[in-house]
């Protein structure tokens, strides 16, 4: 038997199964492995050059996301990582929000302070989450060349820094425009590829780079919220505007005021004169703003405010309630199904991040009339929809990686978090759906990047914080649903389930019906959730049907295979009693026979008999040597010149008593109805010493951790009779309450999950036998250094 095991290290697939990635060589990726990112894109280079050298590997293994926004945190990090992830000399942050040495931009924010990079958005805050403009790319850029920008306007300084050393050759950027991942990596390699340093190979992702905010959780820019912000209060003629969540410093968030209420214009907002709170150089939180007693129109509301709702989108949001809703719906089903309509029929528009997005798109009558808009159209639509439901609801803003707008929904008396916008994912096409951010508490928001919202109502309500299964999932789930029905059909309708049905059966008919393999559809379901129903329907089956065996799962096929331990037993039944009627037959039929017959017919059957015998016997030594050749896999052998009454009566003896060295129960013989003189052998004693090799093998791995027990078989072996082999050592370890060598205690220490086979193209077969393991009471989890949790729970958008 060549049973060989390969053991991976518990500490490796620990790590694995913490960041979601096995840790590379950086010579190894390249942007072939980006579905989002073409040779020909001018920034493809910059790519190649970003993730050979450790800044960064993409925001999964297959996306890179170049036009998602970055944030200043996230930028640092990737100019740490660039210059060669140097250490700080002092360990003490001076900000507020950098204040946890487990965040991972915390060296290289100190770094950065260090080497005069950045002084931070105030004296005690660094603004981590603040998008990242171009002008301040730039200037950290310009800074960490040694430079600094001259004069009094530090961005057009620093734009004029990075035109003048080839920074922007292939960019079309406005200054104070969010700058996107490809660009980033472009002025980075733009400045750094000529860099030589000896990089790290094999760099693991710190978790909080692990799952995106972007574009599967897309937000507005600094500059995009702060315009959106400054009009609305134009709008609701504040006197004192609050901006504090931009970022901006104070003779930006003039600027920017001026340039929107185009004072010296058509002035649309009558404003007299606007000015911040703040000084130059310091962030500006307020901007205080004076007006005239004009009026503001209605062409200036209905083209600058986000919140105006239009008559063609009141007519559609009435359209789509008369389609979508019921009859005996409740609240629950109208709020879900407006939900879906609009995750479904409704796109967000990327533009926002080209500046050249149309107005609209902040509106309802983007996401419903247009099909696409961002958050404030997704929020103001799903309003209006409700409302034209009978359902109370508001459209909130707030702050959730930049400005963002989402809405709160009454359901039954209480309120709950509804944000359509995230639930919608810009990866994915379709009619995928999720329910991340449907009908959730104030807590489970926080929880998920959400803060600083208008407090309207409090969400206390905890009902619906679990979340539903996706759209792809509950489609997994009823194909699920499928597949049990065809299991338990299959398994209803099996031959001879009484025990009057067994014992009417012929041996060939119990024989045949030993084994049970049950098919299912190939194609609809695979990986993940494949792996799970087998998992939910091996527990089911042992309840409901405890005659059934597991002989093994294939997820090729797919199928289910079981032996039936109650076709075994009334086999074994009938083997006592043909042992106990042979004992007491034979010598009364040889008496009768003396009593009735001649002596010549004496001698004539005598000599019959002896002929026979002796062909019984050599059958019996034919049969006995091929019982000691077999191996544990099992093989046949074709007994010819011989009648059918001859080979039944040589297993019949075989069966009975055995011979020199086996007992009967130590192999077993099955006489193929189908083939003449074609007999199946099965060697059960070297089976037992297999599954007793095999089972010490699988406990050495259960005791030193190891999540894939590795089996290797010769080419030449039937794989099948392999892996049931394999699988019966491993009921056998996963016993409950079994204890291993190392004293590991199966249900409280460690479970084997699945016994699965594969192999690549014309390979041979690999047989994994896949363990899990559980953290004793005593035990504290401990996180590598490389994988701590960000602060607030708040995840980046990058990966290594």
């Amino acid at each position: 038997m060549k049973c060989l095991i390969q053991r991976i290290s518990a500490v490796v697939l620990s790590a694995v199964l913490l960041t979601g990635a096995v840790s590379v060589s950086a010579q190894a990726a390249d942007v072939s492995s980006f579905q989002d990112v073409s040779q020909t894109d001018y920034y493809a280079q910059a790519v190649d050059w970003a993730v050979e050298h450790g800044v960064t590997a993409g925001t999964s293994d297959t996306q890179f996301s170049p036009a998602a926004t970055i944030t200043r945190a996230q930028a640092m990090t990737f100019l740490w990582r660039a210059a060669g992830s140097p250490e700080p000399s002092t360990a003490v942050s001076p900000f507020s929000d950098v204040a946890s040495r487990d965040l991972y931009y915390y060296k290289p924010v100190l770094w950065a302070v260090e080497n005069g990079i950045t002084a931070g958005v105030s004296q005690t805050e660094f603004g981590p989450q603040v998008t990242l403009a171009y002008d301040q790319i730039f200037l950290f850029l310009c800074r960490a060349a040694g430079d600094a920008p001259q004069g009094s306007d530090w961005s057009a300084a620093a734009v004029a820094w990075a035109k003048e050393n080839d920074l922007t050759d292939a960019l079309t950027f406005t200054a104070k425009g969010a700058c996107p991942r490809s660009d980033v990596v472009y002025c980075l390699w733009k400045q750094f590829e000529g860099d030589d340093t000896e990089k790290p190979e094999g760099t693991q992702k710190p978790e909080e780079e692990q799952k995106p905010t972007d574009p599967e959780k897309p937000t507005l820019t600094n500059e995009t919220g702060a315009t959106l912000t400054i009009t609305t209060g134009f709008l609701d003629r504040k006197s004192a505007i609050d901006i504090s969540d931009f970022g901006l410093e104070a003779s930006q968030a003039e600027e920017l005021a001026l340039e929107i209420a185009d004072i010296d214009g058509a002035n649309p907002y009558g404003v007299t004169h606007l000015n911040a709170y703040e000084q130059d150089g310091q962030i500006a939180k307020t901007l205080a703003v004076y007006y005239t007693t004009s009026t503001i129109s209605v062409t200036t509301t209905a083209n600058h405010d986000w919140r105006y709702v239009s008559n063609a989108a009141l007519a559609e949001a009435d359209r789509v309630v008369d389609q979508v809703v019921t009859a005996g719906m409740s609240d629950y089903d109208i709020v879900k199904s407006l939900h879906d309509y609009l995750v479904t029929h409704c796109d967000y528009d990327s533009r926002v991040y080209t500046n050249n997005m149309p107005f609209v798109s902040h509106q309802a009558e983007g996401a419903l009339l247009k099909g696409t808009a961002v958050c404030s159209g997704y929020a103001k639509a799903y309003e209006i929809l409700l409302d034209a439901a009978g359902i109370p609801s508001e459209t909130i803003t707030g702050y959730a990686g930049g400005y963002h707008a989402w809405n709160l929904v009454q359901i039954d008396g209480a309120w709950y978090h509804v944000d359509a916008t995230w639930d919608d994912p810009t990866n994915r096409g379709g009619d995928y759906i999720r329910y991340t951010y449907f009908l959730k508490s104030d807590k489970v928001m926080a929880s998920r990047s959400h803060q600083n919202w208008e407090a309207v109502y409090s969400c206390t309500s905890t009902k619906y914080d679990e979340d539903l299964p996706t759209s792809e999932e509950q489609a997994d789930l009823e194909i699920a649903q499928q597949f049990e029905e065809i299991v338990f059909k299959a398994l209803d309708s099996l031959p001879y389930q009484t025990q009057a049905e067994l014992e009417a059966a012929s041996d060939e008919e119990l024989e045949a019906a030993y084994r049970v393999t049950i098919q299912l559809p190939d194609g609809q379901l695979d990986g993940t959730p494949l792996y799970q129903f087998f998992d939910d329907i091996r527990e089911e089956i042992s309840d409901r049907y405890p005659d059934l065996r597991l002989a093994g799962t294939d997820v090729w096929a797919p199928s289910l295979n079981y032996y039936r331990d109650d076709i075994k037993a009334e086999q074994e039944r009938r083997r006592a009693i043909e042992k106990e009627e042979q004992e007491i037959q034979k010598p009364e039929e040889d008496s009768q026979d003396q009593e009735e017959n001649t002596q010549e017919q004496e001698e004539e059957s005598q000599e019959q008999e002896n002929q026979a015998q002796a062909r019984i016997e050599e059958i019996k030594q034919l049969l006995e040597q091929a019982v000691r050749n077999c191996d544990a896999y099992g093989s046949e052998i074709t007994l010819t010149g011989y009648t059918k009454q001859e080979i039944q009566k040589a297993v019949q003896n075989l069966r009975a008593y055995g011979f020199n060295g086996y007992t009967n129960s130590d192999f077993h013989l099955t006489i193929q109805s189908n083939e003449d003189g074609v007999v199946t052998i099965e060697n059960l004693k070297k089976e037992q010493v297999f599954i007793d090799q095999a089972v010490k093998e699988i406990e050495a791995g259960i005791d030193q951790k190891t999540e894939r027990i590795r089996f290797y078989p010769d080419p030449d072996v039937d794989f099948t009779k392999y892996s049931i082999l394999c699988q019966e050592a491993a009921e056998v370890v996963n016993a409950a309450g079994y204890v291993t060598p190392g004293g590991l205690v199966q249900g409280r220490d460690y479970e084997i999950y699945s016994v699965t086979g594969s192999r690549n193209n014309n390979e041979p077969w690999v047989l994994d036998v896949v363990a899990r393991y559980f953290l004793s009471e005593s035990e504290e989890p401990q996180e590598p250094e490389d994988n701590q949790q960000p602060e607030d729970n708040q995840q980046s958008d990058d990966t290594i």
